[in-house]
């Protein structure tokens, strides 16, 4: 996220704690609206046996990897923009595909 006079962080690793941060900043949402309307907030854990609360919860987790895989596939202007809103120099996704690989894109 920007910094005023901080230095630029080299790698930033895009997991689920930096989506939630990123989806609640303001300047972000302005920016990237179709990102952040990707992502739904993230439930409560679920609780033992409780199907609606895995269901909820299974839901949000598809909402990261769609992030994920959206992020991956953005326009090279994009990347660009998103880098520059993270104040780094590269940013590496780690996301699973329709096949159920685990890709790692680094931009």
């Amino acid at each position: 996220m920007p910094t005023a006079n901080g230095p630029m962080h080299n790698l930033v690793v895009v997991e689920n704690g930096v989506i939630d941060r990123l989806i609640a900043n303001e300047a972000f949402r302005s920016a990237f609206p179709y990102l952040a309307s990707l992502v739904q907030s993230r439930p409560a854990p679920a609780r033992p046996g409780c199907r609606r609360c895995l269901k909820k919860q299974r839901t949000a987790l598809n909402s990261y990897r769609e992030f994920k895989s959206y992020l991956a596939a953005m326009t090279p202007q994009d990347k660009i923009r998103f880098k520059e809103f993270l104040d780094c120099k590269q940013v590496r996704v780690i996301h699973v595909n329709a096949a159920n690989r685990i890709l790692d894109r680094t931009f």
